[in-house]
């Protein structure tokens, strides 16, 4: 789409659902999440260690954000400095 309007392949990230008690089909959210891997420049900020068990929202956005962060500062600012874990196929 973005090409279809002389933009190019600008950056594309989305924030993980974290671990929540209530919800049985986040597993399989996530996993249709983790597909936006597979874009040219697509990021996704794995939150599934922060946050409350009981709200999708955390109270600490910090970690949310540095996250985000670290993603665009490697991936758009060519930083070099890890910024996610090890991603295998399944």
């Amino acid at each position: 789409m973005a090409q279809a309007m002389g933009e190019g392949d600008f950056p594309f990230y989305a924030v993980q659902l974290p671990a929540l008690k209530k919800c049985q089909q986040h597993p399989l959210v996530r996993e249709g999440q983790a597909q936006i891997l597979s874009l040219v420049n697509g990021g996704l900020a794995v939150t599934i260690d922060v946050g409350d068990p009981d709200n999708v929202h955390p109270k600490d956005k910090a970690p949310v954000g540095e996250r985000l962060a670290l993603i665009a500062l490697a991936n758009v600012y060519g930083h070099k400095l890890e910024f996610a874990g090890r991603v295998t196929a399944r």
